[in-house]
């Protein structure tokens, strides 16, 4: 296990996760939760096609993969891409992150425990606390919240922890072929209940609806083999702790393009959401030195 890269990877891809808002926000001016999770995973699926054809590989699945682990891997993210889009309808975006990533961090510690024998620690109940409360903060106030806002919300955190603690046990098998797995799912799932539902599309879809589609595709499959990799060689639990750093770098990027700044409560929340990494980082540095062969 190469904690090392595993932390970088992880913390590479809270830097493309930041961008999803204002994309999410874009393709949702023309196209409904179902539209969006099928055309986001064919977008995956042609990109990952697309880069097996000119590196010449095939799609491999290992005789010895455990198929439940890969079924439940590749059905979850449809449904939690659905029920994000539809809690964000519901209550404010940064109320459903919050949803998101309480979900996430509490799931996230029983699934490390349960599948992969990772202790329950003191630091990682701190750690946990610290970034939740960081969280919570970036998120205040919670307004307009109604119980199917944060039902929805924390549906697709749980699923994500989920999907995570499977890519950790999945990390080891071609990634390629994962990722072709996960992503078809979300086209025939989104397509299903896009047709189910009767779900319409926008008279005028626009460019940058189009163009944000796209852009969320590419990021899931840049996304999903960084997480492959990442949780293949970090904790569970810490290493969702590790992608929360994606509200702090949003907050950057309001700042930058769209000129919203951060007020005082955001400012501490990122701090302690960057304090709990720096924690974590140093918790693993010095399991390294203690004992050379995982670095």
């Amino acid at each position: 296990m190469n904690k090392k890269y595993g932390f970088l990877a992880l913390f590479s891809s809270a830097f493309i996760y930041a961008f999803f808002g204002i994309f999410i926000r874009l393709s949702s001016q023309s196209f409904g939760p179902f539209a969006q999770s099928f055309l986001r995973g064919l977008v995956s699926v042609l990109f990952i096609l697309g880069w097996m054809i000119v590196t010449r590989k095939k799609i491999k699945v290992d005789k010895k993969i455990d198929k439940r682990k890969l079924f439940i891997y590749s059905i979850l993210p449809p449904f939690s891409i659905i029920s994000t889009v539809i809690s964000i309808n519901l209550v404010k975006a940064a109320n459903t992150l919050f949803y998101i990533y309480a979900g996430v961090l509490i799931s996230s510690l029983f699934f490390g425990w349960i599948w992969y024998h990772e202790k329950i620690t003191k630091m990682k109940i701190m750690v946990l606390i610290i970034s939740l409360v960081g969280i919570f903060l970036m998120a205040y106030p919670l307004e307009g919240t109604s119980l199917l806002g944060v039902i929805f919300g924390f549906i697709p955190g749980v699923l994500d922890s989920l999907d995570n603690a499977m890519a950790k046990y999945l990390g080891k098998f071609d990634k390629a072929t994962m990722l072709i797995f996960q992503n078809i799912s979300k086209v025939v799932v989104g397509g299903l209940l896009f047709l189910l539902f009767q779900e319409s599309i926008s008279a005028s879809v626009s460019m940058p609806s189009i163009l944000a589609v796209i852009a969320l595709g590419v990021g899931m499959v840049l996304i999903g083999g960084l997480y492959l990799y990442g949780f293949q060689n970090f904790d569970l639990n810490l290493g969702n702790i590790v992608t929360s750093v994606e509200l702090v770098i949003l907050l950057f990027l309001n700042a930058i393009f769209l000129k919203e700044f951060p007020n005082t409560t955001e400012i501490i929340g990122g701090f302690l959401i960057l304090l709990s990494i720096v924690i974590i980082n140093f918790y693993s540095l010095k399991e390294v030195k203690q004992d050379p062969c995982k670095f």
